[in-house]
């Protein structure tokens, strides 16, 4: 075989497993096109669940309960675990902020919760319809102080609220309330 019969050799093997592999290409970007929702799902279902239980352990009458008098009362707090969600999961979802973002008129212990899980359930929403490719693509939030794709930003949005969420467990234990088991290693008393 000569030089430019190897080439002509080389060129059509080349060609072929090319051809094999991006046949195939579709089938895997159909398969993997969910990936990161299917993933990261799943997660934001237990931080929904574990912090409504959170919400829920709180008497009524202590919503208004401050440490101290520069702290959000716990009340508060969950009002801007709530509204966070709804900022950053109306950007993941590329859409402006839904009037259903408005904290409660009347923030009761049953409003609140309520505000809480309908933000929840918002974001989970938009974590569904995020496809891989969409998880790469960038997003400018807070007037352009934040930029980051929606896949890191799914990840704020599940940071920011288990910072929230553990800073409202002092809370508790202030008002002798034990906190709810702690969900993500198996159920385990809260260390806090």
């Amino acid at each position: 075989m000569n030089i430019s019969q190897r080439r002509h050799w080389l060129k059509t093997a080349l060609a072929g497993v090319a051809a094999v592999g991006l046949g195939r290409l579709p089938l895997r970007a159909q398969e993997a096109s969910k990936k990161f929702s299917e993933d990261f799902g799943p997660d934001w279902q237990v931080q929904k669940e574990y912090t409504l239980e959170v919400a829920q352990a709180m008497p009524a009458d202590k919503y208004s309960f401050k440490p101290s008098e520069e702290m959000r009362s716990f009340g508060a707090l969950m009002t801007h675990i709530a509204q966070s969600q709804y900022s950053f999961a109306s950007g993941l979802r590329g859409e402006p902020m839904p009037a259903a973002a408005a904290a409660p008129k009347e923030p009761t212990k049953e409003n609140l919760v309520a505000f809480l899980t309908a933000s929840f359930d918002y974001a989970a929403e938009g974590i569904a319809r995020l496809a891989d490719a969409q998880a790469e693509e960038s997003v400018s939030l807070f007037g352009g102080r934040l930029t980051t794709t929606r896949g890191k930003l799914c990840h704020h949005m599940r940071n920011h609220t288990t910072h929230h969420r553990a800073y409202s467990l002092p809370y508790l234990r202030m008002n002798g309330v034990a906190p709810p088991n702690y969900r993500f290693a198996g159920r385990r008393p809260s260390p806090v």
